[in-house]
C-alpha cells in the first residue's frame, strides 16, 4: 500500500480551500482521510492534532485495532508569538 501525502499552503484569501475542497472532492477514491489543520497559532495548530488523533483512535478503537486505549491527551504548550 503506498501512503500519500498532500500539503497546501500559502496566504490567506488566495483560493487554498476552493482548491482542496475540489480536490478532495475529485479524488476522494484515492484517500482514506482528509485532514484539516489550522496552523494560524500554537494553540489552534494543537487543537486541530488533538481532533485529528481522537478521530483516529475512535476509529481504530471502533474497528477493534487498538492494543491500547490511550486514557487522555495531553496538550503541549508551545512558545509562539
Amino acid at each position: 500500500m503506498t501512503h500519500k501525502t498532500a500539503v497546501l499552503h500559502g496566504l490567506g484569501g488566495i483560493g487554498k480551500s476552493s482548491i482542496v475542497l475540489e480536490y478532495s472532492f475529485r479524488y476522494s477514491d484515492s484517500y482514506t482521510a482528509v485532514f484539516w489543520v489550522d496552523v494560524t497559532s500554537g494553540t489552534s495548530m494543537s487543537s486541530s492534532a488533538r481532533s485529528i488523533l481522537e478521530q483516529i483512535f475512535a476509529e481504530y478503537a471502533g474497528q477493534g485495532l487498538l492494543k491500547y486505549q490511550a486514557k487522555s491527551f495531553r496538550t503541549p504548550r508551545y512558545n509562539c508569538p
